[in-house]
């Protein structure tokens, strides 16, 4: 490709959608970039492009300041302490997960209720002999896999 001065076209599939690609050469390896297709692409005319010009000056990378900000704080011999997390709203509702789970097995084992109640009965069929519902079962306990 980097003799020849062509690119490739092609299609790459990612979470269940495809996608138009071009493969590329660069100073050291090979680019993959996402293409648009016809029908994501608009013309110039159609998309409105707002006059006004942006001042990158007036947009701060605050976590980049903060980090340097406590790192010439450490090397300038400050004790550095770790930021206090922030308190829930007030209001907020916050559950302890492990304490709601130690307290539903506290309670002990709940009757069946829904499509678990239904499964119960035939689970016990199947333990007393019945035969299985589904080929696959009856290829299992056929195969004694089961």
């Amino acid at each position: 490709m980097r003799q020849s001065g062509r690119t490739a076209i092609g299609r790459w599939e990612e979470r269940g959608k495809q996608y138009l690609v071009q493969l590329r050469v660069a100073e050291r390896g090979i680019v993959l970039q996402q293409l648009l297709h016809k029908d994501e692409a608009h013309d110039f005319d159609e998309v409105e492009i707002p006059s006004a010009r942006v001042n990158g000056n007036e947009y701060h990378n605050e976590v980049k300041a903060r980090i340097e900000k406590m790192i010439h704080q450490k090397v300038s011999g400050h004790e550095i302490a770790a930021p206090e997390s922030a308190a829930a709203p007030q209001g907020a509702c916050v559950i302890d997960l492990m304490e709601a789970l130690h307290a539903s097995l506290r309670q002990g084992p709940k009757p069946a209720t829904g499509s678990t109640a239904r499964a119960a009965p035939a689970a016990e069929k199947r333990a007393n002999g019945a035969k299985p519902r589904t080929r696959r079962a009856a290829a299992k306990t056929r195969s004694g896999t089961r």
